[in-house]
């Protein structure tokens, strides 16, 4: 255990750098398509999977296990959905005509919803990104997911998320993360808010070679 936070600790800090003192960030661009560990250590920015797999190496570097853990949002599997992670503006009352999704953001008619460093949006925008939850070495990093991607140590019982630099000790304290959660249909994200209950899911799997 004094192992496994001491090598956690040089996460806590939000600026890890690569061995030449460049830092390296969590969606400095949140275009970037990033998802390896050498893809973070080559162009110095990275997804959520590239930063598991940076945590998972570094364990096994003093020769301990670990699990990758894939969180996903509660829902049916033919339904693209997904969480934003806190915080956002929900405009009342929301325009959206499903009681269960009552916020509604259109997308755009041309371009990607996503730019560099923001998001945007159609005509109609119900939910908008207003402060981020700091990752490494970025202030508002991206905060729109189809899923999010962390390491869990069984014999701690913690999730260990080297993104955020951040630790959770059940899915009830990752789920409070979160502002809300999402559905895509018919051109447009429609939004609910995050509730007391669990709304996600978590899957643990054996991490591959990277």
């Amino acid at each position: 255990v004094d192992v496994v936070e001491g090598v956690w600790s040089g996460f806590t800090g939000l600026d890890v750098c690569r061995k030449d003192g460049t830092p390296l960030t969590y969606y400095k661009s949140y275009l970037t398509d990033n998802t390896s560990l050498g893809q973070l250590l080559k162009d110095t920015d990275g997804q959520c999977r590239s930063w598991t797999y940076f945590y998972i190496g570094a364990l096994k570097i003093h020769g301990l296990n670990s699990w990758h853990a894939l969180i996903t949002a509660k829902g049916s599997e033919k339904q693209i959905r997904g969480f934003i992670v806190r915080l956002w503006n929900f405009e009342e009352p929301g325009r959206s005509i499903y009681s269960d999704y009552p916020y509604k953001n259109d997308l755009p008619l041309f371009g990607n919803y996503r730019t560099e460093t923001s998001y945007r949006w159609g005509p109609v925008c119900d939910v908008r990104y207003i402060k981020g939850t700091p990752g490494q070495n970025q202030l508002k990093p991206a905060s729109l997911f189809a899923n999010h991607q962390m390491v869990y140590i069984s014999e701690t019982g913690v999730y260990y998320d080297p993104s955020y630099g951040v630790k959770f000790g059940s899915e009830a304290e990752i789920d409070a993360a979160l502002s809300g959660f999402f559905i895509l249909y018919d051109g447009s994200l429609y939004f609910r808010k995050n509730t007391p209950e669990i709304d996600i899911n978590i899957e643990l799997f054996v991490p591959l070679s990277e």
